[in-house]
């Protein structure tokens, strides 16, 4: 335990989206709205917390919930794994 704060805390859940991995959420939801089958708005989203590599976000509307992973700014580091190579990735998990 480190300051008062368990390790299972401090590394799961979620929090609310740090500022360099910040999400243009109206534009998000518009191409929610064209791309993904019975999306309906508006929407919350937060940040995962923990270490991925890859920003991983719970993102909330009032009938669903998805995970959106996407490539972290700024130039891919050597040995990178094959989720960076994709922009985007979505899946519905409620």
């Amino acid at each position: 335990m480190a300051d008062g704060v368990r390790k299972d805390e401090e590394f799961s859940g979620t929090k609310p989206v740090e500022e360099r991995h910040r999400i243009d959420e109206p534009r998000l939801a518009a191409w929610m709205g064209e791309h993904v089958e019975g999306f309906k708005g508006p929407l919350t989203v937060l940040q995962f917390k923990g270490g991925q590599s890859n920003p991983t976000y719970l993102v909330e509307t009032p009938l669903r919930r998805y995970v959106l992973r996407r490539k972290p700014p700024g130039r891919d580091p050597p040995g990178r794994s094959r989720a960076g190579q994709y922009p985007l990735m979505l899946w519905r998990i409620g």
